[in-house]
């Protein structure tokens, strides 16, 4: 069944309304009271598709990590929200950790295990007060970063690369590169995909690319027929 539950739950009413992930995630603790998560959770958003049963259990007892080929550890500072989210938390872990902190250069998009203890540990020992904020700001910890290399550096959870397991597109107002990608994708035998959505002008074409993509996915699926509409909205 479905258990739904709203921002206003379990978060405080100075935290909304909200548009940033990350101050979510870190509010998720207050549900943990509430006897509503099993421990660990696996956590997604809304951009993931799970192409084939997943033994979940033992899915959660390592980390999979995303590498998308770029250097985000050492990049110079960025005026992009999530490098600098990445390179503030590699900051505060070798802050917290010293010289026996090594960064990984992962990226978010796989379903991720969260443990109460990490979730409390990290709200306990990190300044994550710079997290509640409307919208992402320079302030913000990256909150799976964070919590994998807590979990890495208190008791050994493996950080594995995801590699294969997971697809990654990032649509954009790039018509012919987003078709390429979400053909990619279903042609992939990728047991995740994350379709990420950069697209600032929203168009009839774009519509299309996403209704044959789920179309696509659909045929791989023994489950509940995929919805092809998707709601057009204004930019961002």
């Amino acid at each position: 069944y479905v258990h739904w539950v709203k921002h206003a739950d379990f978060m405080p009413p100075e935290r909304l309304p909200t548009f940033n992930s990350y101050s979510i995630q870190f509010s998720l603790l207050n549900l943990t009271t509430l006897k509503l998560l099993s421990d660990p959770f696996l956590l997604m958003d809304d951009d993931f598709f799970v192409r084939r049963p997943v033994r979940w259990q033992s899915y959660a007892e390592q980390h999979y990590l995303s590498e998308d080929g770029h250097d985000w550890v050492n990049l110079p500072p960025s005026p992009r929200q999530f490098v600098r989210a990445i390179q503030r938390t590699n900051a505060k872990l070798k802050e917290f950790y010293g010289k026996n902190f090594k960064p990984t250069n992962t990226m978010a998009h796989v379903p991720f295990a969260v443990r109460h203890a990490t979730l409390s540990h990290a709200l306990k020992h990190f300044d994550v007060d710079g997290s509640y904020t409307t919208y992402r700001q320079p302030s913000n910890l990256q909150f799976q970063y964070l919590l994998a290399h807590i979990d890495y550096m208190t008791t050994g959870v493996p950080l594995v690369k995801a590699g294969t397991m997971v697809t990654f597109v990032m649509r954009s107002d790039d018509v012919k590169q987003t078709d390429a990608s979400l053909k990619w994708a279903c042609r992939s035998r990728s047991l995740f995909v994350c379709v990420n959505d950069d697209v600032e002008h929203p168009t009839p074409v774009q519509h299309q690319m996403m209704a044959t993509f789920l179309a696509c996915l659909q045929k791989g699926l023994t489950a509940a027929p995929l919805p092809t509409l998707v709601i057009m909205g204004t930019a961002r």
